[in-house]
């Protein structure tokens, strides 16, 4: 016999919302309706005594690739500290960890850092193979030079979504276009957070050969 009880009796018909005019993004963001190929990276791009700055992986599509960063902090820090997320990380880089040498002294005072647009997350830049990069300096995307169909003719890079807690926060940043064959560096640093600035080398080619086995579930 049946696991499952029978369902409900069905409702009335209810009428169906008309679809949407929809297209994926060219651009300036991933496309909603693709599944995205991941590369695995894992590499650090600096540290502190109680925090550190990692690229975990890149997510990839067709039309660009998002770096996903993360943040993690030491388990020896307070909770208050630890878990307290971005207000706090001002109070992180000024703290230090405790050695034998000093557990018995009470820990210096911490310093607030002025919360301007870099205490809310790290800043990150590129640069392809061919010298092209982005993110050195503030500027919005769609300020950067464009073709005669609105394309970007030079990289943009865009600090997207983000989350967690309990020691563990991620970034995201999007990048397009997808890079050029051969070595892609990534640059990083968090000065709120006392991360100082580090770059990593990836292999582009990963990245546009990933870019192939991205599923498109609506084009």
């Amino acid at each position: 016999m049946p696991f499952f009880e029978p369902p409900p009796p069905s409702l009335p018909e209810t009428p169906q919302p008309s679809e949407q005019s929809w297209a994926p993004p060219r651009w300036d963001r991933p496309s909603e309706g693709t599944l995205p190929a991941v590369v695995g990276v894992c590499r650090l791009f600096n540290r502190t005594d109680n925090a550190a700055l990692a690229l975990d992986h890149v997510r990839v599509y067709p039309n660009g690739f998002q770096l996903v960063v993360s943040l993690v902090t030491s388990p020896r820090l307070p909770p208050e500290l630890r878990m307290g997320g971005f207000a706090t990380l001002s109070l992180i880089a000024h703290r230090h960890a405790p050695t034998d040498q000093d557990e018995s002294k009470p820990p210096p005072p911490p310093r607030l850092v002025p919360r301007h647009g870099l205490a809310m997350g790290p800043r990150l830049g590129i640069r392809f193979s061919n010298g092209q990069s982005a993110g050195a300096r503030l500027q919005s995307s769609f300020d950067v030079p464009k073709d005669e169909h609105g394309i970007p003719t030079e990289p943009i890079i865009v600090s997207g979504g983000g989350g967690g807690g309990g020691g563990h926060f991620r970034f995201e940043h999007w990048v397009f276009p997808l890079p050029t064959p051969g070595p892609l560096e990534v640059f990083a640093d968090w000065p709120a957070a006392g991360i100082e600035e580090a770059m990593i080398v990836i292999n582009g080619d990963d990245i546009r050969d990933a870019a192939q086995h991205a599923i498109v579930l609506w084009s």
